[in-house]
C-alpha cells in the first residue's frame, strides 16, 4: 500500500471544489458533521466536505490515502499526536476533529 504523495500526486487533488463569488462576510461557514461511526481523531477537509481516508485506486489496483466523502472510510487515529503526524504532508486546509465515542457529536480540536 502506498500514499498518494509517494507517487507524486498530492492527496488534495482528489475531489471537486466549489468556487464562490460571494464576499467573505457572506460565504457559508463550514459546519461540523453531526456524528461519526467510530471513536477517534479525524482529519476533516472542511472546504471539500471530505476526510482523510483510504480509497481503492482502480487504475493501480491498490489502496491509497485519499480524500473520502464517507466518514466510514475515514482514518480514525487513536491519539491527537498520530493525527498531527498524518497532516505533515497535507496541502489542503483541514481541521482535526475528535469523536469521544461512536455516534457522538465530534468536537473541533484544531
Amino acid at each position: 500500500m502506498t500514499d498518494a504523495s509517494e507517487r507524486g500526486n498530492t492527496p488534495h487533488d482528489v475531489g471537486p471544489t466549489k468556487q464562490t463569488d460571494a464576499p467573505n462576510d457572506k460565504r457559508r461557514l463550514a459546519t461540523l458533521p453531526p456524528s461519526f461511526p467510530r471513536k477517534g481523531y479525524v482529519i476533516w477537509f472542511h472546504a471539500h466536505g471530505r476526510y482523510l481516508g483510504y480509497a481503492w485506486d482502480e487504475e493501480e489496483r491498490e489502496i491509497h490515502r485519499a480524500h473520502v466523502s464517507d466518514p466510514d472510510h475515514a482514518i480514525y487515529f487513536d491519539t491527537f499526536a498520530e493525527a498531527m503526524v498524518a497532516t505533515e504532508r497535507l496541502f489542503s486546509s483541514y481541521y482535526i476533529l475528535h469523536s469521544p465515542k461512536p455516534g457522538a457529536k465530534p468536537k473541533l480540536v484544531m
